[in-house]
């Protein structure tokens, strides 16, 4: 069974009348504010294309003298963008501040066994340094002689395979790590 049951709806239409409209005067009013707002915005932005463009040649001077742009005077069409200049880390200051220090032990040493004699380098603090395996055994204690003093920073020293040359991280003359390689001519020829 169907019931349909009908409801009744209204329409609703709103009309414009033509007395909505603003007056001629208003609307010419608004027209007029817009070009001068124009004009006005064209002469005082720097533009190419300003209408009623009034500027006499002594304010475009004094202008230019009293602003310079610093980006004006900056060129980034040069690589590099700053010339090397020579620096080398392992000089000394005029006037170093020297430290000595005894120490008898030291932790996160890196060492390494010379293959053939037994002489054992290590860095410390920087430095690098032997014990001669012939004064060790010998007097069982003996001082560690200097391989490597100064301002670089040396560590991780190994001796090649054969026992001829010592290699090491340095960051000797412009401060970036390398490896350097140097003839190894025993610990009492290296002091």
């Amino acid at each position: 069974m169907r019931i349909a049951a009908e409801l009744p709806y209204t329409t609703v239409t709103t009309q414009h009348p033509a007395s909505r409209r603003p007056p001629t005067f208003i609307r010419i009013f608004k027209y007029l504010v817009l070009c001068s707002a124009a004009v006005t915005l064209s002469n005082i932005l720097p533009t190419s294309w300003s209408a009623l463009r009034i500027h006499s040649r002594v304010s475009e001077v004094s202008f230019k003298a009293t602003f310079s742009d610093p980006a004006s005077e900056w060129e980034d069409n040069v690589w590099p963008l700053r010339e090397q200049t020579s620096w080398d880390i392992s000089t000394d200051f005029p006037f170093p501040r020297k430290l000595e220090y005894d120490v008898t032990e030291g932790t996160w040493l890196r060492l390494d066994v010379h293959p053939k004699s037994g002489d054992i380098v290590f860095d410390m603090l920087g430095d690098l340094y032997c014990l001669p395996a012939a004064d060790v055994a010998a007097k069982g204690l003996t001082k560690a002689r200097p391989i490597l003093l100064g301002a670089p920073y040396d560590s991780d020293p190994h001796f090649s395979p054969e026992g001829d040359r010592l290699v090491f991280r340095s960051d000797a003359e412009l401060g970036v790590e390398n490896i350097w390689v140097t003839i190894w001519k025993g610990c009492e020829a290296m002091d």
